[in-house]
């Protein structure tokens, strides 16, 4: 029990011990007092114990796993999530040990740690990784795994994706001449309005830059992604209002679909960046459907940069004058 006591106070750690043969247990008061609750007196009501502080899933976990360290004989090491009488939720880790007289499993001893911050930590992090810091969208990260999910369920149930690359029209013109901090600005509003206009249609990214990408799961058919990419269109149109800036701008719009274009993430995303390039070429402000000849396009030209690559290297390239 002085050992208990001692480690128990010297951190955000409980500890309790219990005797297999007798049935008697010693909890320390930091096990209570990890869940915002007093500790129970001596003699107290039975219910007290701080087992019942767990509701029923916890509570069959935690019987779970002392019967494992019982039965197989080796310590038990598992987290809980619960939550205090005060609605603070708390991550706690649950360390439980056999302990062995003559080769016998006479006693366990338990640990009770609270990992929360660490757990914040974690989800943080992972946050950080999947959010775009400017606009608190998703990221390309993120938006790829949603989009990955959403193919392999909508391959299951025989229906279609839609893809959607949005580039805003001469951003570039906005940071150069307002600054980066009234871009920034720009694309958060944006983010937001984009977001409203789809609703819970579908999920909208920031890939960087002034591009972003919708997915639209379930769709009956390509005409009913052409009204959502207009009302975008419109969207970006209705000027934004920073400081004493009103902005305006517009934006183009490729269009790729599963499973007709494309049956991964990467090549969803790599057809519709081309056919958002053919919106700006047909004028920008307006929406354009990947068709095969783009990617023709695409390797015609890279092909040719190729040959003439390698032709200068070579030396294979003459100059004439014609006067």
């Amino acid at each position: 029990e002085g050992m208990l006591r001692r480690v128990s106070s010297s951190a955000d750690v409980g500890g309790w011990e219990l005797d297999l043969t007798s049935g008697c247990e010693f909890v320390t008061d930091e096990v209570y007092l990890l869940h915002g609750i007093k500790p129970p007196v001596p003699g107290g009501d039975p219910s007290e114990r701080w087992f019942h502080i767990y509701n029923d899933l916890n509570r069959s976990l935690i019987r779970n796993r002392t019967r494992d360290a019982i039965n197989v004989g080796e310590p038990q090491d598992f987290e809980l999530l619960v939550e205090r009488d005060d609605g603070e939720e708390l991550w706690l880790r649950h360390i439980i040990e056999p302990v062995r007289t003559d080769g016998r499993i006479t006693h366990l001893h338990g640990v009770v740690q609270d990992i929360s911050p660490i757990r914040r930590a974690d989800k943080t992090i992972q946050r950080q990784a999947t959010t775009d810091p400017v606009t608190e969208l998703p990221n390309r990260i993120q938006f790829s795994e949603r989009l990955s999910a959403a193919l392999a369920s909508c391959q299951a149930e025989d229906d279609k994706v839609a893809v959607l690359f949005i580039d805003l029209d001469h951003f570039k013109d906005v940071n150069d001449s307002l600054g980066h901090r009234v871009g920034d600005e720009l694309l958060m509003s944006l983010g937001q309005r984009f977001r409203e206009l789809l609703g819970e249609e579908g999920i909208v990214a920031r890939l960087g830059g002034d591009e972003f990408t919708v997915m639209l799961p379930y769709i009956a058919d390509a005409d009913s992604c052409t009204g959502i990419a207009q009302k975008i269109i419109a969207g970006a149109q209705q000027p934004v209002i920073i400081d004493e800036h009103q902005v305006h701008i517009s934006a183009s719009i490729g269009i790729s679909l599963f499973p007709q274009d494309a049956d991964n993430v990467e090549t969803l995303l790599q057809h519709a960046d081309q056919a958002m390039y053919a919106a700006k070429a047909g004028g920008r402000n307006t929406v354009r459907y990947f068709t095969a000849s783009m990617q023709e396009d695409v390797d015609r030209r890279h092909n040719l940069h190729m040959k003439l690559a390698n032709a200068l290297k070579e030396r294979e390239l003459s100059v004439f004058y014609q006067p």
